[in-house]
């Protein structure tokens, strides 16, 4: 199998929103599991700052966890149940 990675472009956030659903339950499809919740979070090592920075270029927020071991934690509100197709919300 070949496999081909590409830099994130701007049409990619449903993709990345639809991930990360389909992995937002320790790994497993969470679709419909936090229909209510508004948003989406993500927990990020301290060490891997090329994800916290990817995350935080398709419009994640940075939320202050206390007393999680220095993991990096971001937030994504959503308008609506499904992904965001209108693009980023203005800084």
């Amino acid at each position: 199998m070949s496999l081909s990675v590409r830099r994130y472009q701007a049409g990619d956030e449903a993709a990345v929103y639809d991930v990360c659903v389909r992995t937002g339950d320790d790994g497993q499809d969470a679709t419909g599991k936090f229909a209510d919740a508004g948003g989406v979070h993500v927990a990020v090592s301290p060490t891997n700052t090329r994800a916290h920075g990817f995350y935080l270029r398709v419009g994640f927020e940075s939320l202050v966890v206390a007393g999680c071991g220095g993991a990096f934690f971001s937030g994504l509100k959503t308008a609506h149940n499904g992904p965001r197709t209108e693009g980023r919300p203005s800084p």
